[in-house]
């Protein structure tokens, strides 16, 4: 009979210890997917603070050409690849749904530059098909 109880308290502090771990993962989850949110707009500020402190790119933002074409180029390249990173953070599951909408507004509206499409033009090949396929269906979306 104690023997039965044994058991029976063991099977019960097994299911809780359980419990506790998946709520433990869960909380994981979610912490990681706030962290992955903060570094992508800490980057974003980053990325339009040095704007705000050279007139060039701030003319960049701005949708304007700026003499200084290889400025513009790596100024260009450093958004491309933060989209890039914020494009993989989604597909790979580490941005909260709630996120995405403002991120791809926030996408289409820099993509949508005259500019941003000159320089896109020159290195689309070199990303994945996914990706380029993503940016042009962000395109498509603003545009309507």
């Amino acid at each position: 009979m104690i023997l039965e109880w044994f058991s029976a308290l063991e099977g019960v502090a097994s299911l809780a210890t359980l419990l506790v771990l998946l709520w433990q993962i869960g909380m994981l989850l979610r912490q990681l997917r706030f962290n992955a949110v903060l570094h992508i707009y800490d980057i974003n500020r980053d990325l339009i603070g040095r704007a705000l402190d050279d007139p060039d790119l701030r003319k960049v933002l701005d949708g304007e050409q700026i003499a200084d074409a290889s400025k513009e180029k790596r100024y260009f390249q450093l958004w491309i690849n933060q989209i890039k990173l914020i494009h993989l953070g989604w597909r790979s599951r580490f941005l909260p749904r709630t996120s995405w909408p403002s991120l791809q507004k926030d996408i289409g509206d820099f993509t949508s530059l005259p500019r941003f499409q000159t320089n896109w033009k020159e290195v689309s090949q070199y990303y994945s098909g996914d990706f380029r396929e993503f940016l042009e269906e962000t395109k498509r979306k603003m545009s309507q």
